[in-house]
């Protein structure tokens, strides 16, 4: 019995190692836009029900890679790597979902996927989880949660986040009117690549003092650099 359990282990391992070599062949080949042998390396894979092979069939399909644009094939196959808990196929299907690509837009099922995305951290997710909570899709308006989600993607360095956090400071959107905060949440997003909160901050210039100014990129500097750690870990 023991002989026929490690026989047993030993062509499991061969046969997850060679699933695994697959999957690297057809996300190397995907990559470099050979979408042919990417299809027919990886739906085997996903027929099997291999989670990232059924994300990137996805979006093959979705964007018309190597197959017509079919939002509707992309949501199947989406939807099966987004039910075993693959965060990016959770985030495409929501998308599908809230524009309407190739399927009927559905707003409980579009709020219902980006939730699970961004609750596993994925920021561009929790980004619309922080737009959504301000009062959409048939979200209850909640300010506190949105800013909330608005701050999970900041405090990943996503820029877009950071502009809207930014932008709620100046503006005294969900949170108290508070320019130094502004001006801090702005710099950020120019520091990882938002050109547009530049007008911002030259704006905000104008009514804060030097002082206000040196401290709020002195913060900025700080929370960059507590960011940037936590990227690299």
């Amino acid at each position: 019995m023991t002989l026929r359990i490690a026989a047993l282990a030993v062509f499991i391992a061969m046969a997850v190692g060679a699933r695994a070599a697959d999957l690297e062949t057809g996300l190397s080949a995907y990559g470099q836009g050979d979408h042919a042998a990417a299809m027919a390396e990886l739906r085997p894979l996903a027929e099997e029900g291999d989670a990232d092979a059924q994300h990137v069939l996805g979006l093959m399909h979705l964007l018309g890679h190597g197959v017509p644009e079919d939002g509707y094939r992309a949501s199947i196959w989406l939807l099966k790597a987004a039910e075993q808990g693959h965060a990016h196929a959770q985030l495409r299907l929501a998308q599908i979902y809230d524009d309407g690509l190739g399927v009927p837009p559905h707003d409980a099922d579009a709020v219902a996927w980006y939730r699970k995305a961004a609750e596993q951290g994925l920021a561009e997710a929790q980004l619309r989880m922080g737009q959504l909570s301000g009062g959409s899709k048939g979200v209850t308006p909640n300010m506190a949660e949105s800013m909330a989600w608005y701050r999970k993607a900041a405090e990943q360095g996503y820029a877009p986040a950071q502009w809207y956090l930014g932008f709620a400071y100046e503006l005294g959107f969900g949170v108290e009117k508070d320019a130094l905060q502004a001006f801090t949440w702005y710099s950020l997003a120019i520091a990882f690549g938002n050109e547009d909160a530049r007008k911002q901050t030259t704006d905000l210039r104008r009514d804060m003092t030097q002082e206000q100014v040196a401290e709020a990129q002195e913060l900025s500097r700080r929370m960059f650099s507590e960011i940037i750690e936590r990227l690299n870990r």
